[in-house]
């Protein structure tokens, strides 16, 4: 039976007027149900649209091109990221070795990768591991980066000095600002 009313009870007969009364409010309940459900529709659509034209409006305040990359973003990254190795090497120096093989690698990766939009971040981001990322060009780096720390510190000839050395280095570095003209040289 398609009317509840009528399945609850299968042993008792039910008269042909009785049966049309309850199709008939079943029909309604049913007509109700679905205007309720119609109302609700549109309520939720007139919401989404609204949700729409609200991103829209955030889309159209944005820069076509995405948020530009300043040099004085880059410096700023470059700031931070000095800030962040003399922290971790004043709470271990061999933080410092891993700095020096990990700094050419952000300086690519800020140079490559474009973050104007997520196809493009995608896409450079892609682009900056294979060329970057591959194996031979990982040696290639962590031999100039072994080389580097060779040429600057004094991990060879004095190496049971060069911690001390690299935490004084870190509290110098600290009352002075390193800047491409001003750094302080060997360790």
């Amino acid at each position: 039976m398609i009317v509840p009313a009528l399945a609850n009870n299968p042993t008792t007969k039910v008269s042909k007027a009785a049966m049309l009364n309850k199709t008939a409010e079943f029909a309604q309940k049913l007509k109700t149900e679905r205007q309720e459900m119609q109302t609700e529709s549109d309520l939720l659509q007139k919401e989404i649209e609204a949700l729409n034209a609200a991103i829209g409006s955030c889309q159209q305040q944005l820069p076509a091109t995405g948020v530009p990359i300043t040099s004085q973003n880059n410096e700023q990254m470059q700031q931070m990221l000095r800030a962040y190795i003399q922290e971790r090497t004043t709470q271990n120096w061999k933080f410092y070795i891993f700095s020096k093989l990990a700094t050419p690698l952000f300086d690519s990766f800020n140079s490559v990768v474009s973050t104007a939009g997520t196809d493009e971040l995608y896409r450079t981001t892609h682009a900056w591991l294979d060329h970057h990322c591959t194996l031979p060009a990982l040696r290639t780096a962590v031999l100039n980066s072994l080389r580097t720390i060779c040429k600057e510190t004094s991990i060879l000839s004095e190496p049971r000095d060069f911690r001390k050395k690299l935490k004084a280095l870190c509290r110098l570095q600290r009352l002075v600002p390193a800047t491409p003209s001003h750094r302080p040289e060997s360790v």
